[in-house]
């Protein structure tokens, strides 16, 4: 391991863009050759490669789906308060309160006077 301690301040910054482009250029090798050993025990099968991935086992396989995407489908909570002067500014009830709602507490007014 590097002890970038070392390193003057400028070959860090240059490693600071440089790191990243080599990172892509690996890993697009590495991709390569696992294609590469993939592409052989299709052939070694007696099978080519974009015909297995393009078979309807594999379109009809379950995608990997981030972690969030049940969030990305729900639909958005209805709105309760609305600020009467700023249509823009609204909140659902949930969650953190909004400076402005706490703003508007904060100057003595009711947050009933915010609801829809």
């Amino acid at each position: 391991m590097i002890d970038i301690s070392l390193v003057p301040l400028a070959e860090l910054q240059q490693l600071l863009v440089a790191v990243p482009k080599e990172i892509e250029k690996r890993r697009a090798h590495e991709r390569a050759l696992v294609r590469e050993e993939l592409a052989a025990l299709a052939r070694a099968r007696g099978f080519k490669l974009d015909d297995l991935l393009a078979s309807p086992a594999f379109a009809g396989a379950p995608a990997a789906v981030p972690n969030n995407s049940r969030r990305s489908h729900r639909k958005p909570a209805p709105v309760k308060f609305r600020h009467p002067l700023q249509a823009e500014l609204v909140w659902s009830g949930r969650g953190k309160t909004p400076r402005w709602i706490n703003a508007w507490i904060a100057e003595g007014k009711a947050m009933q006077d915010l609801a829809v």
